[in-house]
Protein backbone atom coordinates (compact mmCIF):
# COMPACT_ATOMS: atom_id res chain seq x y z
CA UNK A 1 0.00 0.00 0.00
CA UNK A 2 2.67 2.06 0.83
CA UNK A 3 4.65 1.69 -2.90
CA UNK A 4 1.67 2.39 -4.37
CA UNK A 5 0.52 5.85 -2.10
CA UNK A 6 3.90 6.46 -3.63
CA UNK A 7 3.46 6.09 -6.80
CA UNK A 8 -0.02 8.01 -6.77
CA UNK A 9 2.46 10.96 -5.35
CA UNK A 10 4.63 11.21 -8.10
CA UNK A 11 1.81 10.90 -10.78
CA UNK A 12 1.54 14.88 -10.53
CA UNK A 13 5.22 15.07 -11.23
CA UNK A 14 5.10 12.48 -13.87
CA UNK A 15 2.24 13.69 -15.85
CA UNK A 16 4.13 17.36 -16.00
CA UNK A 17 6.87 15.29 -17.16
CA UNK A 18 5.23 13.99 -20.08
CA UNK A 19 3.45 17.71 -20.99
CA UNK A 20 7.28 18.79 -21.49
CA UNK A 21 8.43 15.98 -23.75
CA UNK A 22 5.49 16.02 -25.77
CA UNK A 23 5.30 20.08 -26.42
CA UNK A 24 8.36 21.94 -25.15
CA UNK A 25 11.42 21.92 -27.27
CA UNK A 26 14.12 19.72 -25.55
CA UNK A 27 17.08 17.43 -25.91
CA UNK A 28 16.52 13.75 -26.62
CA UNK A 29 17.41 12.26 -22.62
CA UNK A 30 18.34 9.23 -24.75
CA UNK A 31 16.42 6.78 -27.49
CA UNK A 32 13.27 5.84 -25.76
CA UNK A 33 12.50 9.00 -23.90
CA UNK A 34 12.09 11.65 -26.69
CA UNK A 35 9.92 14.81 -27.89
CA UNK A 36 6.90 13.07 -29.16
CA UNK A 37 7.31 9.18 -27.99
CA UNK A 38 4.00 7.14 -28.80
CA UNK A 39 4.13 4.94 -25.98
CA UNK A 40 4.71 8.21 -23.53
CA UNK A 41 1.84 9.33 -25.02
CA UNK A 42 -0.79 6.45 -24.90
CA UNK A 43 0.90 6.15 -21.28
CA UNK A 44 0.11 9.04 -20.47
CA UNK A 45 -3.38 9.47 -22.14
CA UNK A 46 -4.50 6.30 -19.45
CA UNK A 47 -3.02 8.15 -16.88
CA UNK A 48 -5.27 11.33 -17.28
CA UNK A 49 -8.27 8.95 -17.81
CA UNK A 50 -7.86 6.97 -14.89
CA UNK A 51 -7.38 10.17 -12.76
CA UNK A 52 -10.22 11.99 -14.39
CA UNK A 53 -12.53 9.43 -13.98
CA UNK A 54 -11.42 9.03 -9.87
CA UNK A 55 -11.89 12.64 -9.32
CA UNK A 56 -15.17 13.59 -11.07
CA UNK A 57 -17.16 10.19 -9.37
CA UNK A 58 -19.07 10.92 -6.48
CA UNK A 59 -18.66 8.59 -3.43
CA UNK A 60 -20.53 7.85 -0.75
CA UNK A 61 -23.82 5.68 0.54
CA UNK A 62 -26.33 7.07 -1.85
CA UNK A 63 -27.84 5.06 -4.92
CA UNK A 64 -25.71 6.07 -8.03
CA UNK A 65 -22.46 6.88 -5.69
CA UNK A 66 -19.70 4.82 -5.59
CA UNK A 67 -17.66 2.98 -1.95
CA UNK A 68 -14.92 5.10 -0.93
CA UNK A 69 -12.89 1.92 -0.92
CA UNK A 70 -13.33 1.74 -4.93
CA UNK A 71 -11.16 4.42 -5.61
CA UNK A 72 -8.29 1.81 -4.41
CA UNK A 73 -9.02 -0.06 -8.18
CA UNK A 74 -7.95 2.71 -10.00
CA UNK A 75 -5.12 4.14 -7.84
CA UNK A 76 -3.89 0.29 -8.44
CA UNK A 77 -3.97 0.41 -11.89
CA UNK A 78 -2.52 4.15 -12.16
CA UNK A 79 0.15 2.55 -10.31
CA UNK A 80 1.05 0.26 -13.19
CA UNK A 81 0.91 3.23 -15.57
CA UNK A 82 3.30 5.84 -13.16
CA UNK A 83 5.80 2.69 -13.13
CA UNK A 84 6.30 2.16 -16.39
CA UNK A 85 6.26 5.72 -17.08
CA UNK A 86 9.08 6.27 -14.65
CA UNK A 87 11.10 3.20 -16.42
CA UNK A 88 10.92 4.48 -19.45
CA UNK A 89 12.27 8.32 -17.88
CA UNK A 90 15.14 6.02 -16.34
CA UNK A 91 15.89 5.18 -19.42
CA UNK A 92 14.78 1.37 -19.08
CA UNK A 93 13.45 0.11 -22.27
CA UNK A 94 9.32 -1.13 -21.89
CA UNK A 95 8.37 -3.55 -24.15
CA UNK A 96 5.00 -3.15 -26.62
CA UNK A 97 3.85 -6.48 -24.40
CA UNK A 98 4.28 -4.61 -21.24
CA UNK A 99 2.17 -1.57 -22.64
CA UNK A 100 -0.09 -3.50 -24.21
CA UNK A 101 -0.41 -5.27 -20.87
CA UNK A 102 -0.77 -2.03 -18.76
CA UNK A 103 -3.70 -0.62 -21.12
CA UNK A 104 -5.59 -3.39 -21.12
CA UNK A 105 -5.36 -3.44 -16.74
CA UNK A 106 -6.25 0.06 -17.21
CA UNK A 107 -9.33 -0.98 -19.60
CA UNK A 108 -10.35 -4.10 -16.66
CA UNK A 109 -10.14 -1.56 -13.88
CA UNK A 110 -12.71 0.94 -15.38
CA UNK A 111 -14.73 -1.72 -16.16
CA UNK A 112 -14.62 -3.18 -12.61
CA UNK A 113 -14.55 0.17 -10.85
CA UNK A 114 -17.61 1.13 -12.69
CA UNK A 115 -19.64 -2.16 -11.59
CA UNK A 116 -19.48 -0.99 -7.62
CA UNK A 117 -21.76 1.73 -8.55
CA UNK A 118 -24.52 1.46 -5.63
CA UNK A 119 -27.38 0.18 -7.44
CA UNK A 120 -29.38 1.45 -4.34
CA UNK A 121 -28.41 3.10 -0.84
CA UNK A 122 -26.65 1.92 2.13
CA UNK A 123 -27.53 3.63 5.27
CA UNK A 124 -25.05 3.30 8.23
CA UNK A 125 -24.78 4.22 11.83
CA UNK A 126 -23.21 7.80 11.83
CA UNK A 127 -23.39 10.93 13.83
CA UNK A 128 -24.13 14.01 12.30
CA UNK A 129 -21.80 16.55 13.15
CA UNK A 130 -21.95 20.55 12.24
CA UNK A 131 -20.07 23.16 12.60
CA UNK A 132 -21.83 26.53 12.62
CA UNK A 133 -18.55 28.60 13.09
CA UNK A 134 -17.93 27.74 9.67
CA UNK A 135 -21.53 28.36 7.91
CA UNK A 136 -23.05 24.88 8.71
CA UNK A 137 -26.81 24.45 10.18
CA UNK A 138 -29.41 22.28 9.75
CA UNK A 139 -32.63 23.77 8.54
CA UNK A 140 -36.15 22.50 9.81
CA UNK A 141 -38.27 24.72 7.86
CA UNK A 142 -40.99 26.37 9.03
CA UNK A 143 -44.31 25.43 10.81
CA UNK A 144 -46.05 27.09 13.34
CA UNK A 145 -46.00 23.71 15.54
CA UNK A 146 -42.55 24.17 15.99
CA UNK A 147 -43.26 27.07 18.31
CA UNK A 148 -47.01 27.59 19.16
CA UNK A 149 -48.59 24.44 22.10
CA UNK A 150 -52.19 25.64 22.43
CA UNK A 151 -54.01 28.92 23.01
CA UNK A 152 -52.28 31.98 24.26
CA UNK A 153 -51.45 32.01 27.73
CA UNK A 154 -52.59 28.37 28.20
CA UNK A 155 -49.69 26.41 26.43
CA UNK A 156 -47.25 23.14 27.48
CA UNK A 157 -44.35 21.65 25.47
CA UNK A 158 -41.26 19.88 25.91
CA UNK A 159 -37.74 19.93 24.17
CA UNK A 160 -35.69 17.22 24.65
CA UNK A 161 -32.34 15.97 22.69
CA UNK A 162 -28.93 14.76 22.81
CA UNK A 163 -26.22 17.64 22.20
CA UNK A 164 -22.47 17.01 22.07
CA UNK A 165 -20.54 20.06 21.49
CA UNK A 166 -16.74 20.46 20.19
CA UNK A 167 -16.69 24.07 21.55
CA UNK A 168 -18.71 26.33 24.30
CA UNK A 169 -16.92 29.77 23.56
CA UNK A 170 -19.33 32.55 23.05
CA UNK A 171 -22.90 32.23 22.58
CA UNK A 172 -24.23 29.68 20.29
CA UNK A 173 -27.65 28.59 19.26
CA UNK A 174 -27.89 24.56 20.03
CA UNK A 175 -31.61 24.69 18.35
CA UNK A 176 -33.89 27.64 18.09
CA UNK A 177 -36.88 29.84 16.89
CA UNK A 178 -36.19 32.38 18.97
CA UNK A 179 -36.42 35.68 17.33
CA UNK A 180 -36.01 39.43 18.46
CA UNK A 181 -36.43 43.07 16.58
CA UNK A 182 -35.23 46.11 19.59
CA UNK A 183 -36.90 48.26 17.07
CA UNK A 184 -40.41 49.38 17.86
CA UNK A 185 -42.36 47.48 17.91
CA UNK A 186 -39.71 45.19 19.90
CA UNK A 187 -40.36 42.07 20.29
CA UNK A 188 -38.69 38.60 21.53
CA UNK A 189 -40.54 35.53 20.27
CA UNK A 190 -40.24 31.98 20.54
CA UNK A 191 -37.64 29.51 22.35
CA UNK A 192 -33.93 28.80 22.22
CA UNK A 193 -31.49 26.50 23.63
CA UNK A 194 -28.25 27.92 24.09
CA UNK A 195 -24.61 27.87 25.52
CA UNK A 196 -23.60 31.20 26.41
CA UNK A 197 -20.47 32.49 28.15
CA UNK A 198 -17.73 29.68 27.57
CA UNK A 199 -19.50 27.58 30.68
CA UNK A 200 -23.50 27.68 30.76
CA UNK A 201 -26.38 25.66 28.64
CA UNK A 202 -29.62 26.86 29.03
CA UNK A 203 -33.13 27.87 27.40
CA UNK A 204 -34.00 31.02 26.35
CA UNK A 205 -38.22 31.82 26.13
CA UNK A 206 -39.02 34.87 24.65
CA UNK A 207 -42.05 36.82 26.79
CA UNK A 208 -44.97 38.60 25.57
CA UNK A 209 -43.58 41.92 27.41
CA UNK A 210 -40.06 41.65 25.59
CA UNK A 211 -38.51 39.88 28.58
CA UNK A 212 -36.77 36.34 28.83
CA UNK A 213 -36.90 33.07 30.95
CA UNK A 214 -33.23 31.90 30.96
CA UNK A 215 -33.25 28.67 33.43
CA UNK A 216 -30.01 26.85 32.63
CA UNK A 217 -26.91 25.27 33.94
CA UNK A 218 -22.99 25.14 34.58
CA UNK A 219 -22.22 22.86 31.09
CA UNK A 220 -18.34 22.91 30.45
CA UNK A 221 -17.97 19.11 28.53
CA UNK A 222 -16.91 19.43 25.48
CA UNK A 223 -16.79 15.84 22.72
CA UNK A 224 -19.08 13.87 25.24
CA UNK A 225 -22.95 13.35 25.25
CA UNK A 226 -24.97 15.45 27.10
CA UNK A 227 -29.09 15.01 27.25
CA UNK A 228 -31.21 18.50 27.53
CA UNK A 229 -34.55 18.58 28.01
CA UNK A 230 -36.53 21.87 29.30
CA UNK A 231 -40.30 21.43 30.16
CA UNK A 232 -42.80 24.60 30.04
CA UNK A 233 -45.91 24.96 30.84
CA UNK A 234 -48.73 28.31 31.46
CA UNK A 235 -50.41 26.66 34.07
CA UNK A 236 -47.06 25.30 36.12
CA UNK A 237 -45.13 22.39 35.36
CA UNK A 238 -46.87 18.76 36.84
CA UNK A 239 -49.33 21.46 38.62
CA UNK A 240 -46.22 22.68 40.57
CA UNK A 241 -45.77 25.90 42.57
CA UNK A 242 -43.60 27.79 44.97
CA UNK A 243 -45.88 29.54 47.30
CA UNK A 244 -49.01 30.88 44.86
CA UNK A 245 -46.68 31.18 42.04
CA UNK A 246 -46.32 28.69 39.33
CA UNK A 247 -43.71 26.75 38.52
CA UNK A 248 -43.35 27.42 34.27
CA UNK A 249 -40.33 25.80 33.37
CA UNK A 250 -38.18 22.44 34.52
CA UNK A 251 -34.70 22.39 33.20
CA UNK A 252 -32.95 18.87 33.41
CA UNK A 253 -29.63 17.75 32.10
CA UNK A 254 -28.95 13.83 31.75
CA UNK A 255 -32.65 13.47 33.17
CA UNK A 256 -31.79 15.52 36.69
CA UNK A 257 -33.62 18.42 37.63
CA UNK A 258 -31.26 21.25 37.43
CA UNK A 259 -33.08 24.81 37.37
CA UNK A 260 -36.77 25.70 37.35
CA UNK A 261 -38.55 28.97 36.74
CA UNK A 262 -41.51 30.09 38.04
CA UNK A 263 -43.88 33.47 37.17
CA UNK A 264 -44.67 35.67 39.60
CA UNK A 265 -46.13 38.29 37.17
CA UNK A 266 -49.25 36.94 35.46
CA UNK A 267 -49.39 39.16 32.81
CA UNK A 268 -45.75 37.46 31.64
CA UNK A 269 -46.17 34.28 29.25
CA UNK A 270 -44.52 32.50 26.85
CA UNK A 271 -44.88 34.86 23.46
CA UNK A 272 -44.88 32.10 20.30
CA UNK A 273 -45.45 32.63 16.54
CA UNK A 274 -41.49 33.12 15.59
CA UNK A 275 -42.26 31.81 12.58
CA UNK A 276 -44.42 34.68 11.25
CA UNK A 277 -41.63 36.65 10.13
CA UNK A 278 -40.91 33.69 7.75
CA UNK A 279 -38.14 32.16 10.22
CA UNK A 280 -36.78 28.93 10.38
CA UNK A 281 -36.54 26.23 12.83
CA UNK A 282 -32.59 26.13 13.13
CA UNK A 283 -29.72 24.44 14.82
CA UNK A 284 -26.26 25.32 14.87
CA UNK A 285 -26.82 29.06 13.89
CA UNK A 286 -29.68 31.39 14.15
CA UNK A 287 -31.03 34.09 11.33
CA UNK A 288 -31.45 37.56 12.57
CA UNK A 289 -34.33 39.76 11.28
CA UNK A 290 -31.89 40.74 8.49
CA UNK A 291 -31.74 37.14 7.62
CA UNK A 292 -28.03 37.35 8.95
CA UNK A 293 -26.21 34.02 10.55
CA UNK A 294 -25.59 34.87 14.37
CA UNK A 295 -25.01 33.05 17.58
CA UNK A 296 -22.99 30.10 15.58
CA UNK A 297 -21.85 26.71 17.51
CA UNK A 298 -19.72 23.32 16.51
CA UNK A 299 -20.77 20.10 17.70
CA UNK A 300 -23.36 17.25 17.31
CA UNK A 301 -27.05 16.43 17.73
CA UNK A 302 -29.48 13.78 17.57
CA UNK A 303 -32.31 12.28 19.02
CA UNK A 304 -34.20 15.58 18.80
CA UNK A 305 -37.79 15.78 19.87
CA UNK A 306 -40.50 18.22 20.18
CA UNK A 307 -43.85 17.60 22.17
CA UNK A 308 -46.82 19.54 22.64
CA UNK A 309 -47.35 18.25 26.52
CA UNK A 310 -45.60 18.68 29.55
CA UNK A 311 -43.20 16.12 30.40
CA UNK A 312 -42.61 14.44 33.69
CA UNK A 313 -39.25 14.38 35.22
CA UNK A 314 -39.80 10.26 35.23
CA UNK A 315 -40.36 10.21 31.14
CA UNK A 316 -37.99 12.68 30.23
CA UNK A 317 -35.69 9.84 32.24
CA UNK A 318 -37.37 7.46 30.45
CA UNK A 319 -36.97 9.11 26.69
CA UNK A 320 -33.23 9.35 28.09
CA UNK A 321 -32.99 6.54 28.78
CA UNK A 322 -34.70 4.86 25.65
CA UNK A 323 -37.39 2.98 27.70
CA UNK A 324 -39.43 5.29 25.44
CA UNK A 325 -38.86 4.79 21.94
CA UNK A 326 -39.85 7.41 20.04
CA UNK A 327 -41.77 6.03 16.66
CA UNK A 328 -43.76 9.01 15.78
CA UNK A 329 -46.85 7.50 15.83
CA UNK A 330 -47.35 9.51 19.53
CA UNK A 331 -50.13 12.00 19.65
CA UNK A 332 -48.16 14.46 21.70
CA UNK A 333 -44.94 14.59 19.53
CA UNK A 334 -44.52 17.74 16.93
CA UNK A 335 -41.82 16.26 15.21
CA UNK A 336 -38.55 14.72 15.93
CA UNK A 337 -35.36 13.80 13.90
CA UNK A 338 -32.79 10.99 15.09
CA UNK A 339 -29.77 12.21 13.11
CA UNK A 340 -27.88 8.40 14.20
CA UNK A 341 -27.46 7.37 10.23
CA UNK A 342 -26.12 8.46 7.00
CA UNK A 343 -29.35 9.37 5.04
CA UNK A 344 -30.22 9.69 1.19
CA UNK A 345 -31.00 12.87 0.85
CA UNK A 346 -29.47 15.32 2.96
CA UNK A 347 -31.78 18.33 1.85
CA UNK A 348 -34.90 16.52 2.74
CA UNK A 349 -34.15 14.27 5.92
CA UNK A 350 -38.25 13.02 7.08
CA UNK A 351 -38.80 13.62 10.59
CA UNK A 352 -40.09 10.41 12.44
CA UNK A 353 -43.68 11.73 11.61
CA UNK A 354 -43.55 12.09 7.93
CA UNK A 355 -44.62 15.70 8.43
CA UNK A 356 -41.54 18.05 8.13
CA UNK A 357 -38.43 17.74 6.44
CA UNK A 358 -34.88 18.90 7.49
CA UNK A 359 -31.78 20.37 5.42
CA UNK A 360 -28.22 20.28 6.50
CA UNK A 361 -26.17 23.10 5.12
CA UNK A 362 -22.76 23.88 4.55
CA UNK A 363 -19.79 22.25 6.60
CA UNK A 364 -20.72 19.14 8.35
CA UNK A 365 -20.16 15.70 8.45
CA UNK A 366 -21.26 12.21 8.66
CA UNK A 367 -18.91 10.50 11.07
CA UNK A 368 -19.50 6.30 10.86
CA UNK A 369 -19.39 4.39 13.72
CA UNK A 370 -18.03 1.16 14.11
Amino acid sequence: MKSTNNIIQRIAFILLTVSILFFSCVEEKNDIIREGNPKIEKLGENLTQLKELRDNSRYGTVKGQYPEESKQILDDAMAVIGRLIMKMNDGINVSDSEIEEATSRVVTAIENFKSTIRTETQLFPAELYVNGKEGGYIDFGTSPAFSRFGTYGNQSFTVELWVKLSTTSGFGTIVSTYLEDGDEPRYRKGWMINHFNNDYMRISYGLNDYNLWEPGDGFRDLNKWRHVAAVYSDAGVDGSKEGNNPVVIKYYIDGELKKTQINNNPGSVYYNAADDKGKAMTAFIQFNKNGNQDRQAEGYIKDFHIWKTAKSGDEIKRLMNKEIIVTGQEEDLVCGWDFNSTVEDEQSIKDLTGKYSAAVKGKHEWIMLE
